[in-house]
């Protein structure tokens, strides 16, 4: 199995309160994102673990910031402290799911 089922999705969302784990937004759509890529770690790929509720905005930005599934856990803590410097919309630390 490749990804998140749909009821593993519902369940992410639920352990999140089906809010963005960055910023917390409740009103953008919310997406699930693998912490650890998918084409990196593939054992993974389906593991609640490994995935986060983000918002559309905080998805965009973290792929961004970790492009073409280089992502490894680390980046997750980089945006998260990006978010909480400088404010991007409405971040902060409460209510944050570590990475680890």
């Amino acid at each position: 199995m490749r990804g998140f089922s749909d009821g593993q999705k519902r369940a992410i969302k639920k352990r999140d309160n089906d809010c963005c784990q960055l910023c917390l937004s409740t009103k953008r759509q919310r997406q699930i994102h693998h912490l650890f890529s998918q084409s990196s770690y593939p054992l993974l790929a389906n593991i609640l673990h490994n995935g986060l509720t983000l918002c559309e905005i905080c998805h965009v930005k973290f792929n961004d910031f970790c492009p073409n599934g280089t992502n490894s856990g680390e980046g997750e803590v980089a945006l998260g402290f990006h978010a909480q410097t400088n404010g991007d919309h409405g971040a902060h630390s409460r209510g944050r799911r570590s990475a680890f």
